[in-house]
């Protein structure tokens, strides 16, 4: 039960620095839609019975929701970060996660933790393949996984 607590905790951070990423409008909401996620996962990403889209907000009309398309995602990406030996279930792997994406500010860190040009590009295939398959139209995926590895590729920091 921990370990699945931890890899949540994992999950949660990625996808918070994803949004903050992708869709920065959504970082006041991203706390309850998150917890909404958690709560009913399969019911997050469907919708409710009247199609009205991830989360259940809204109407077809308005534009989908970022936050829970990159959740799932980064339910991916940590999956396969732990898998490959970049992660662990422990409390300092957040502050990893932050190293990682090129969000941590200490002072005494050396930068982000190093990943290869071909783990950036799985972490960028893992957002697009998954935003596509919840319905997200091909060339909004695409943008969406470009802004989630965009900065940490080119080394830029969030500010």
């Amino acid at each position: 039960m921990t370990e699945l607590l931890a890899e949540d905790a994992l999950v949660t951070e990625v996808a918070r620095v994803m949004v903050q990423r992708a869709a920065p409008s959504e970082v006041p909401i991203f706390d309850p839609l998150s917890r909404a996620y958690f709560a009913d996962r399969k019911r997050a990403l469907a919708g409710d019975d009247k199609g009205s889209g991830l989360l259940g907000f809204g109407v077809a009309e308005v534009a989908m929701l970022a936050t829970p398309i990159l959740l799932e995602a980064s339910h991916g990406v940590v999956t396969t970060l732990i898998a490959e030996g970049l992660l662990h279930h422990t409390k300092s792997t957040i502050r990893q996660i932050r190293r990682l994406f090129g969000t941590d500010q200490e002072p005494e860190d050396e930068g982000p933790l190093p990943l290869t040009p071909e783990q950036w590009a799985r972490v960028r295939d893992i957002v697009r393949d998954t935003a596509v398959s919840l319905g997200t139209p091909k060339t909004k995926a695409d943008l969406l996984a470009n802004a989630v590895v965009g900065r940490a590729l080119l080394g830029d920091t969030l500010e």
